[in-house]
């Protein structure tokens, strides 16, 4: 064997177990970035009779129509949480939404009793909740069914 291969059978292992650090760090750090989910409706929506479930996974959002308020209820302590009521693509109506009593309930005052009021009425919706870094958003159509 010339002093070349016994070089290269030395330093291999060394190089192996390199790599192999090298490749969890940037595999763990990847998984630290933040995630956007997409939440899916869980059946038909209705706001104003208190019928709206949107859901991926574990995390469930429910939001509710309360006179003048309008409170999304999740199934984790969010850390934020805002409201989008469009009207048309140019003319879209943010509302960021405060905490109620625990992280897991949020309010709003929205324009949605006047949108949503008879019988048939609906409204596109967009929210967007912030949970741990991660976002889990949805666009969504409510129609008051009763």
């Amino acid at each position: 064997m010339n002093k070349h291969i016994k070089i290269a059978i030395f330093v291999a292992p060394f190089l192996l177990l390199g790599g192999y650090i090298a490749t969890d760090m940037y595999l763990e750090n990847d998984a630290k970035a933040n995630k956007v989910f997409k939440l899916e409706q869980d059946g038909h929506c209705d706001v104003y009779n208190r019928k709206c479930i949107l859901t991926t996974g574990e995390m469930q959002v429910s939001i509710e129509q309360h006179e003048q308020q309008t409170v999304v209820n999740t199934t984790y302590p969010i850390d934020e949480a805002i409201l989008f009521v469009v009207n048309n693509e140019q003319d879209v109506d943010t509302h960021k939404m405060t905490m109620r009593q625990t992280p897991y309930y949020w309010q709003t005052q929205t324009t949605l009793p006047q949108k949503l009021a008879v019988k048939g009425d609906s409204a596109k919706l967009r929210i967007i909740v912030k949970y741990q870094g991660d976002q889990y958003i949805a666009q969504f159509y409510s129609q008051t069914v009763r």
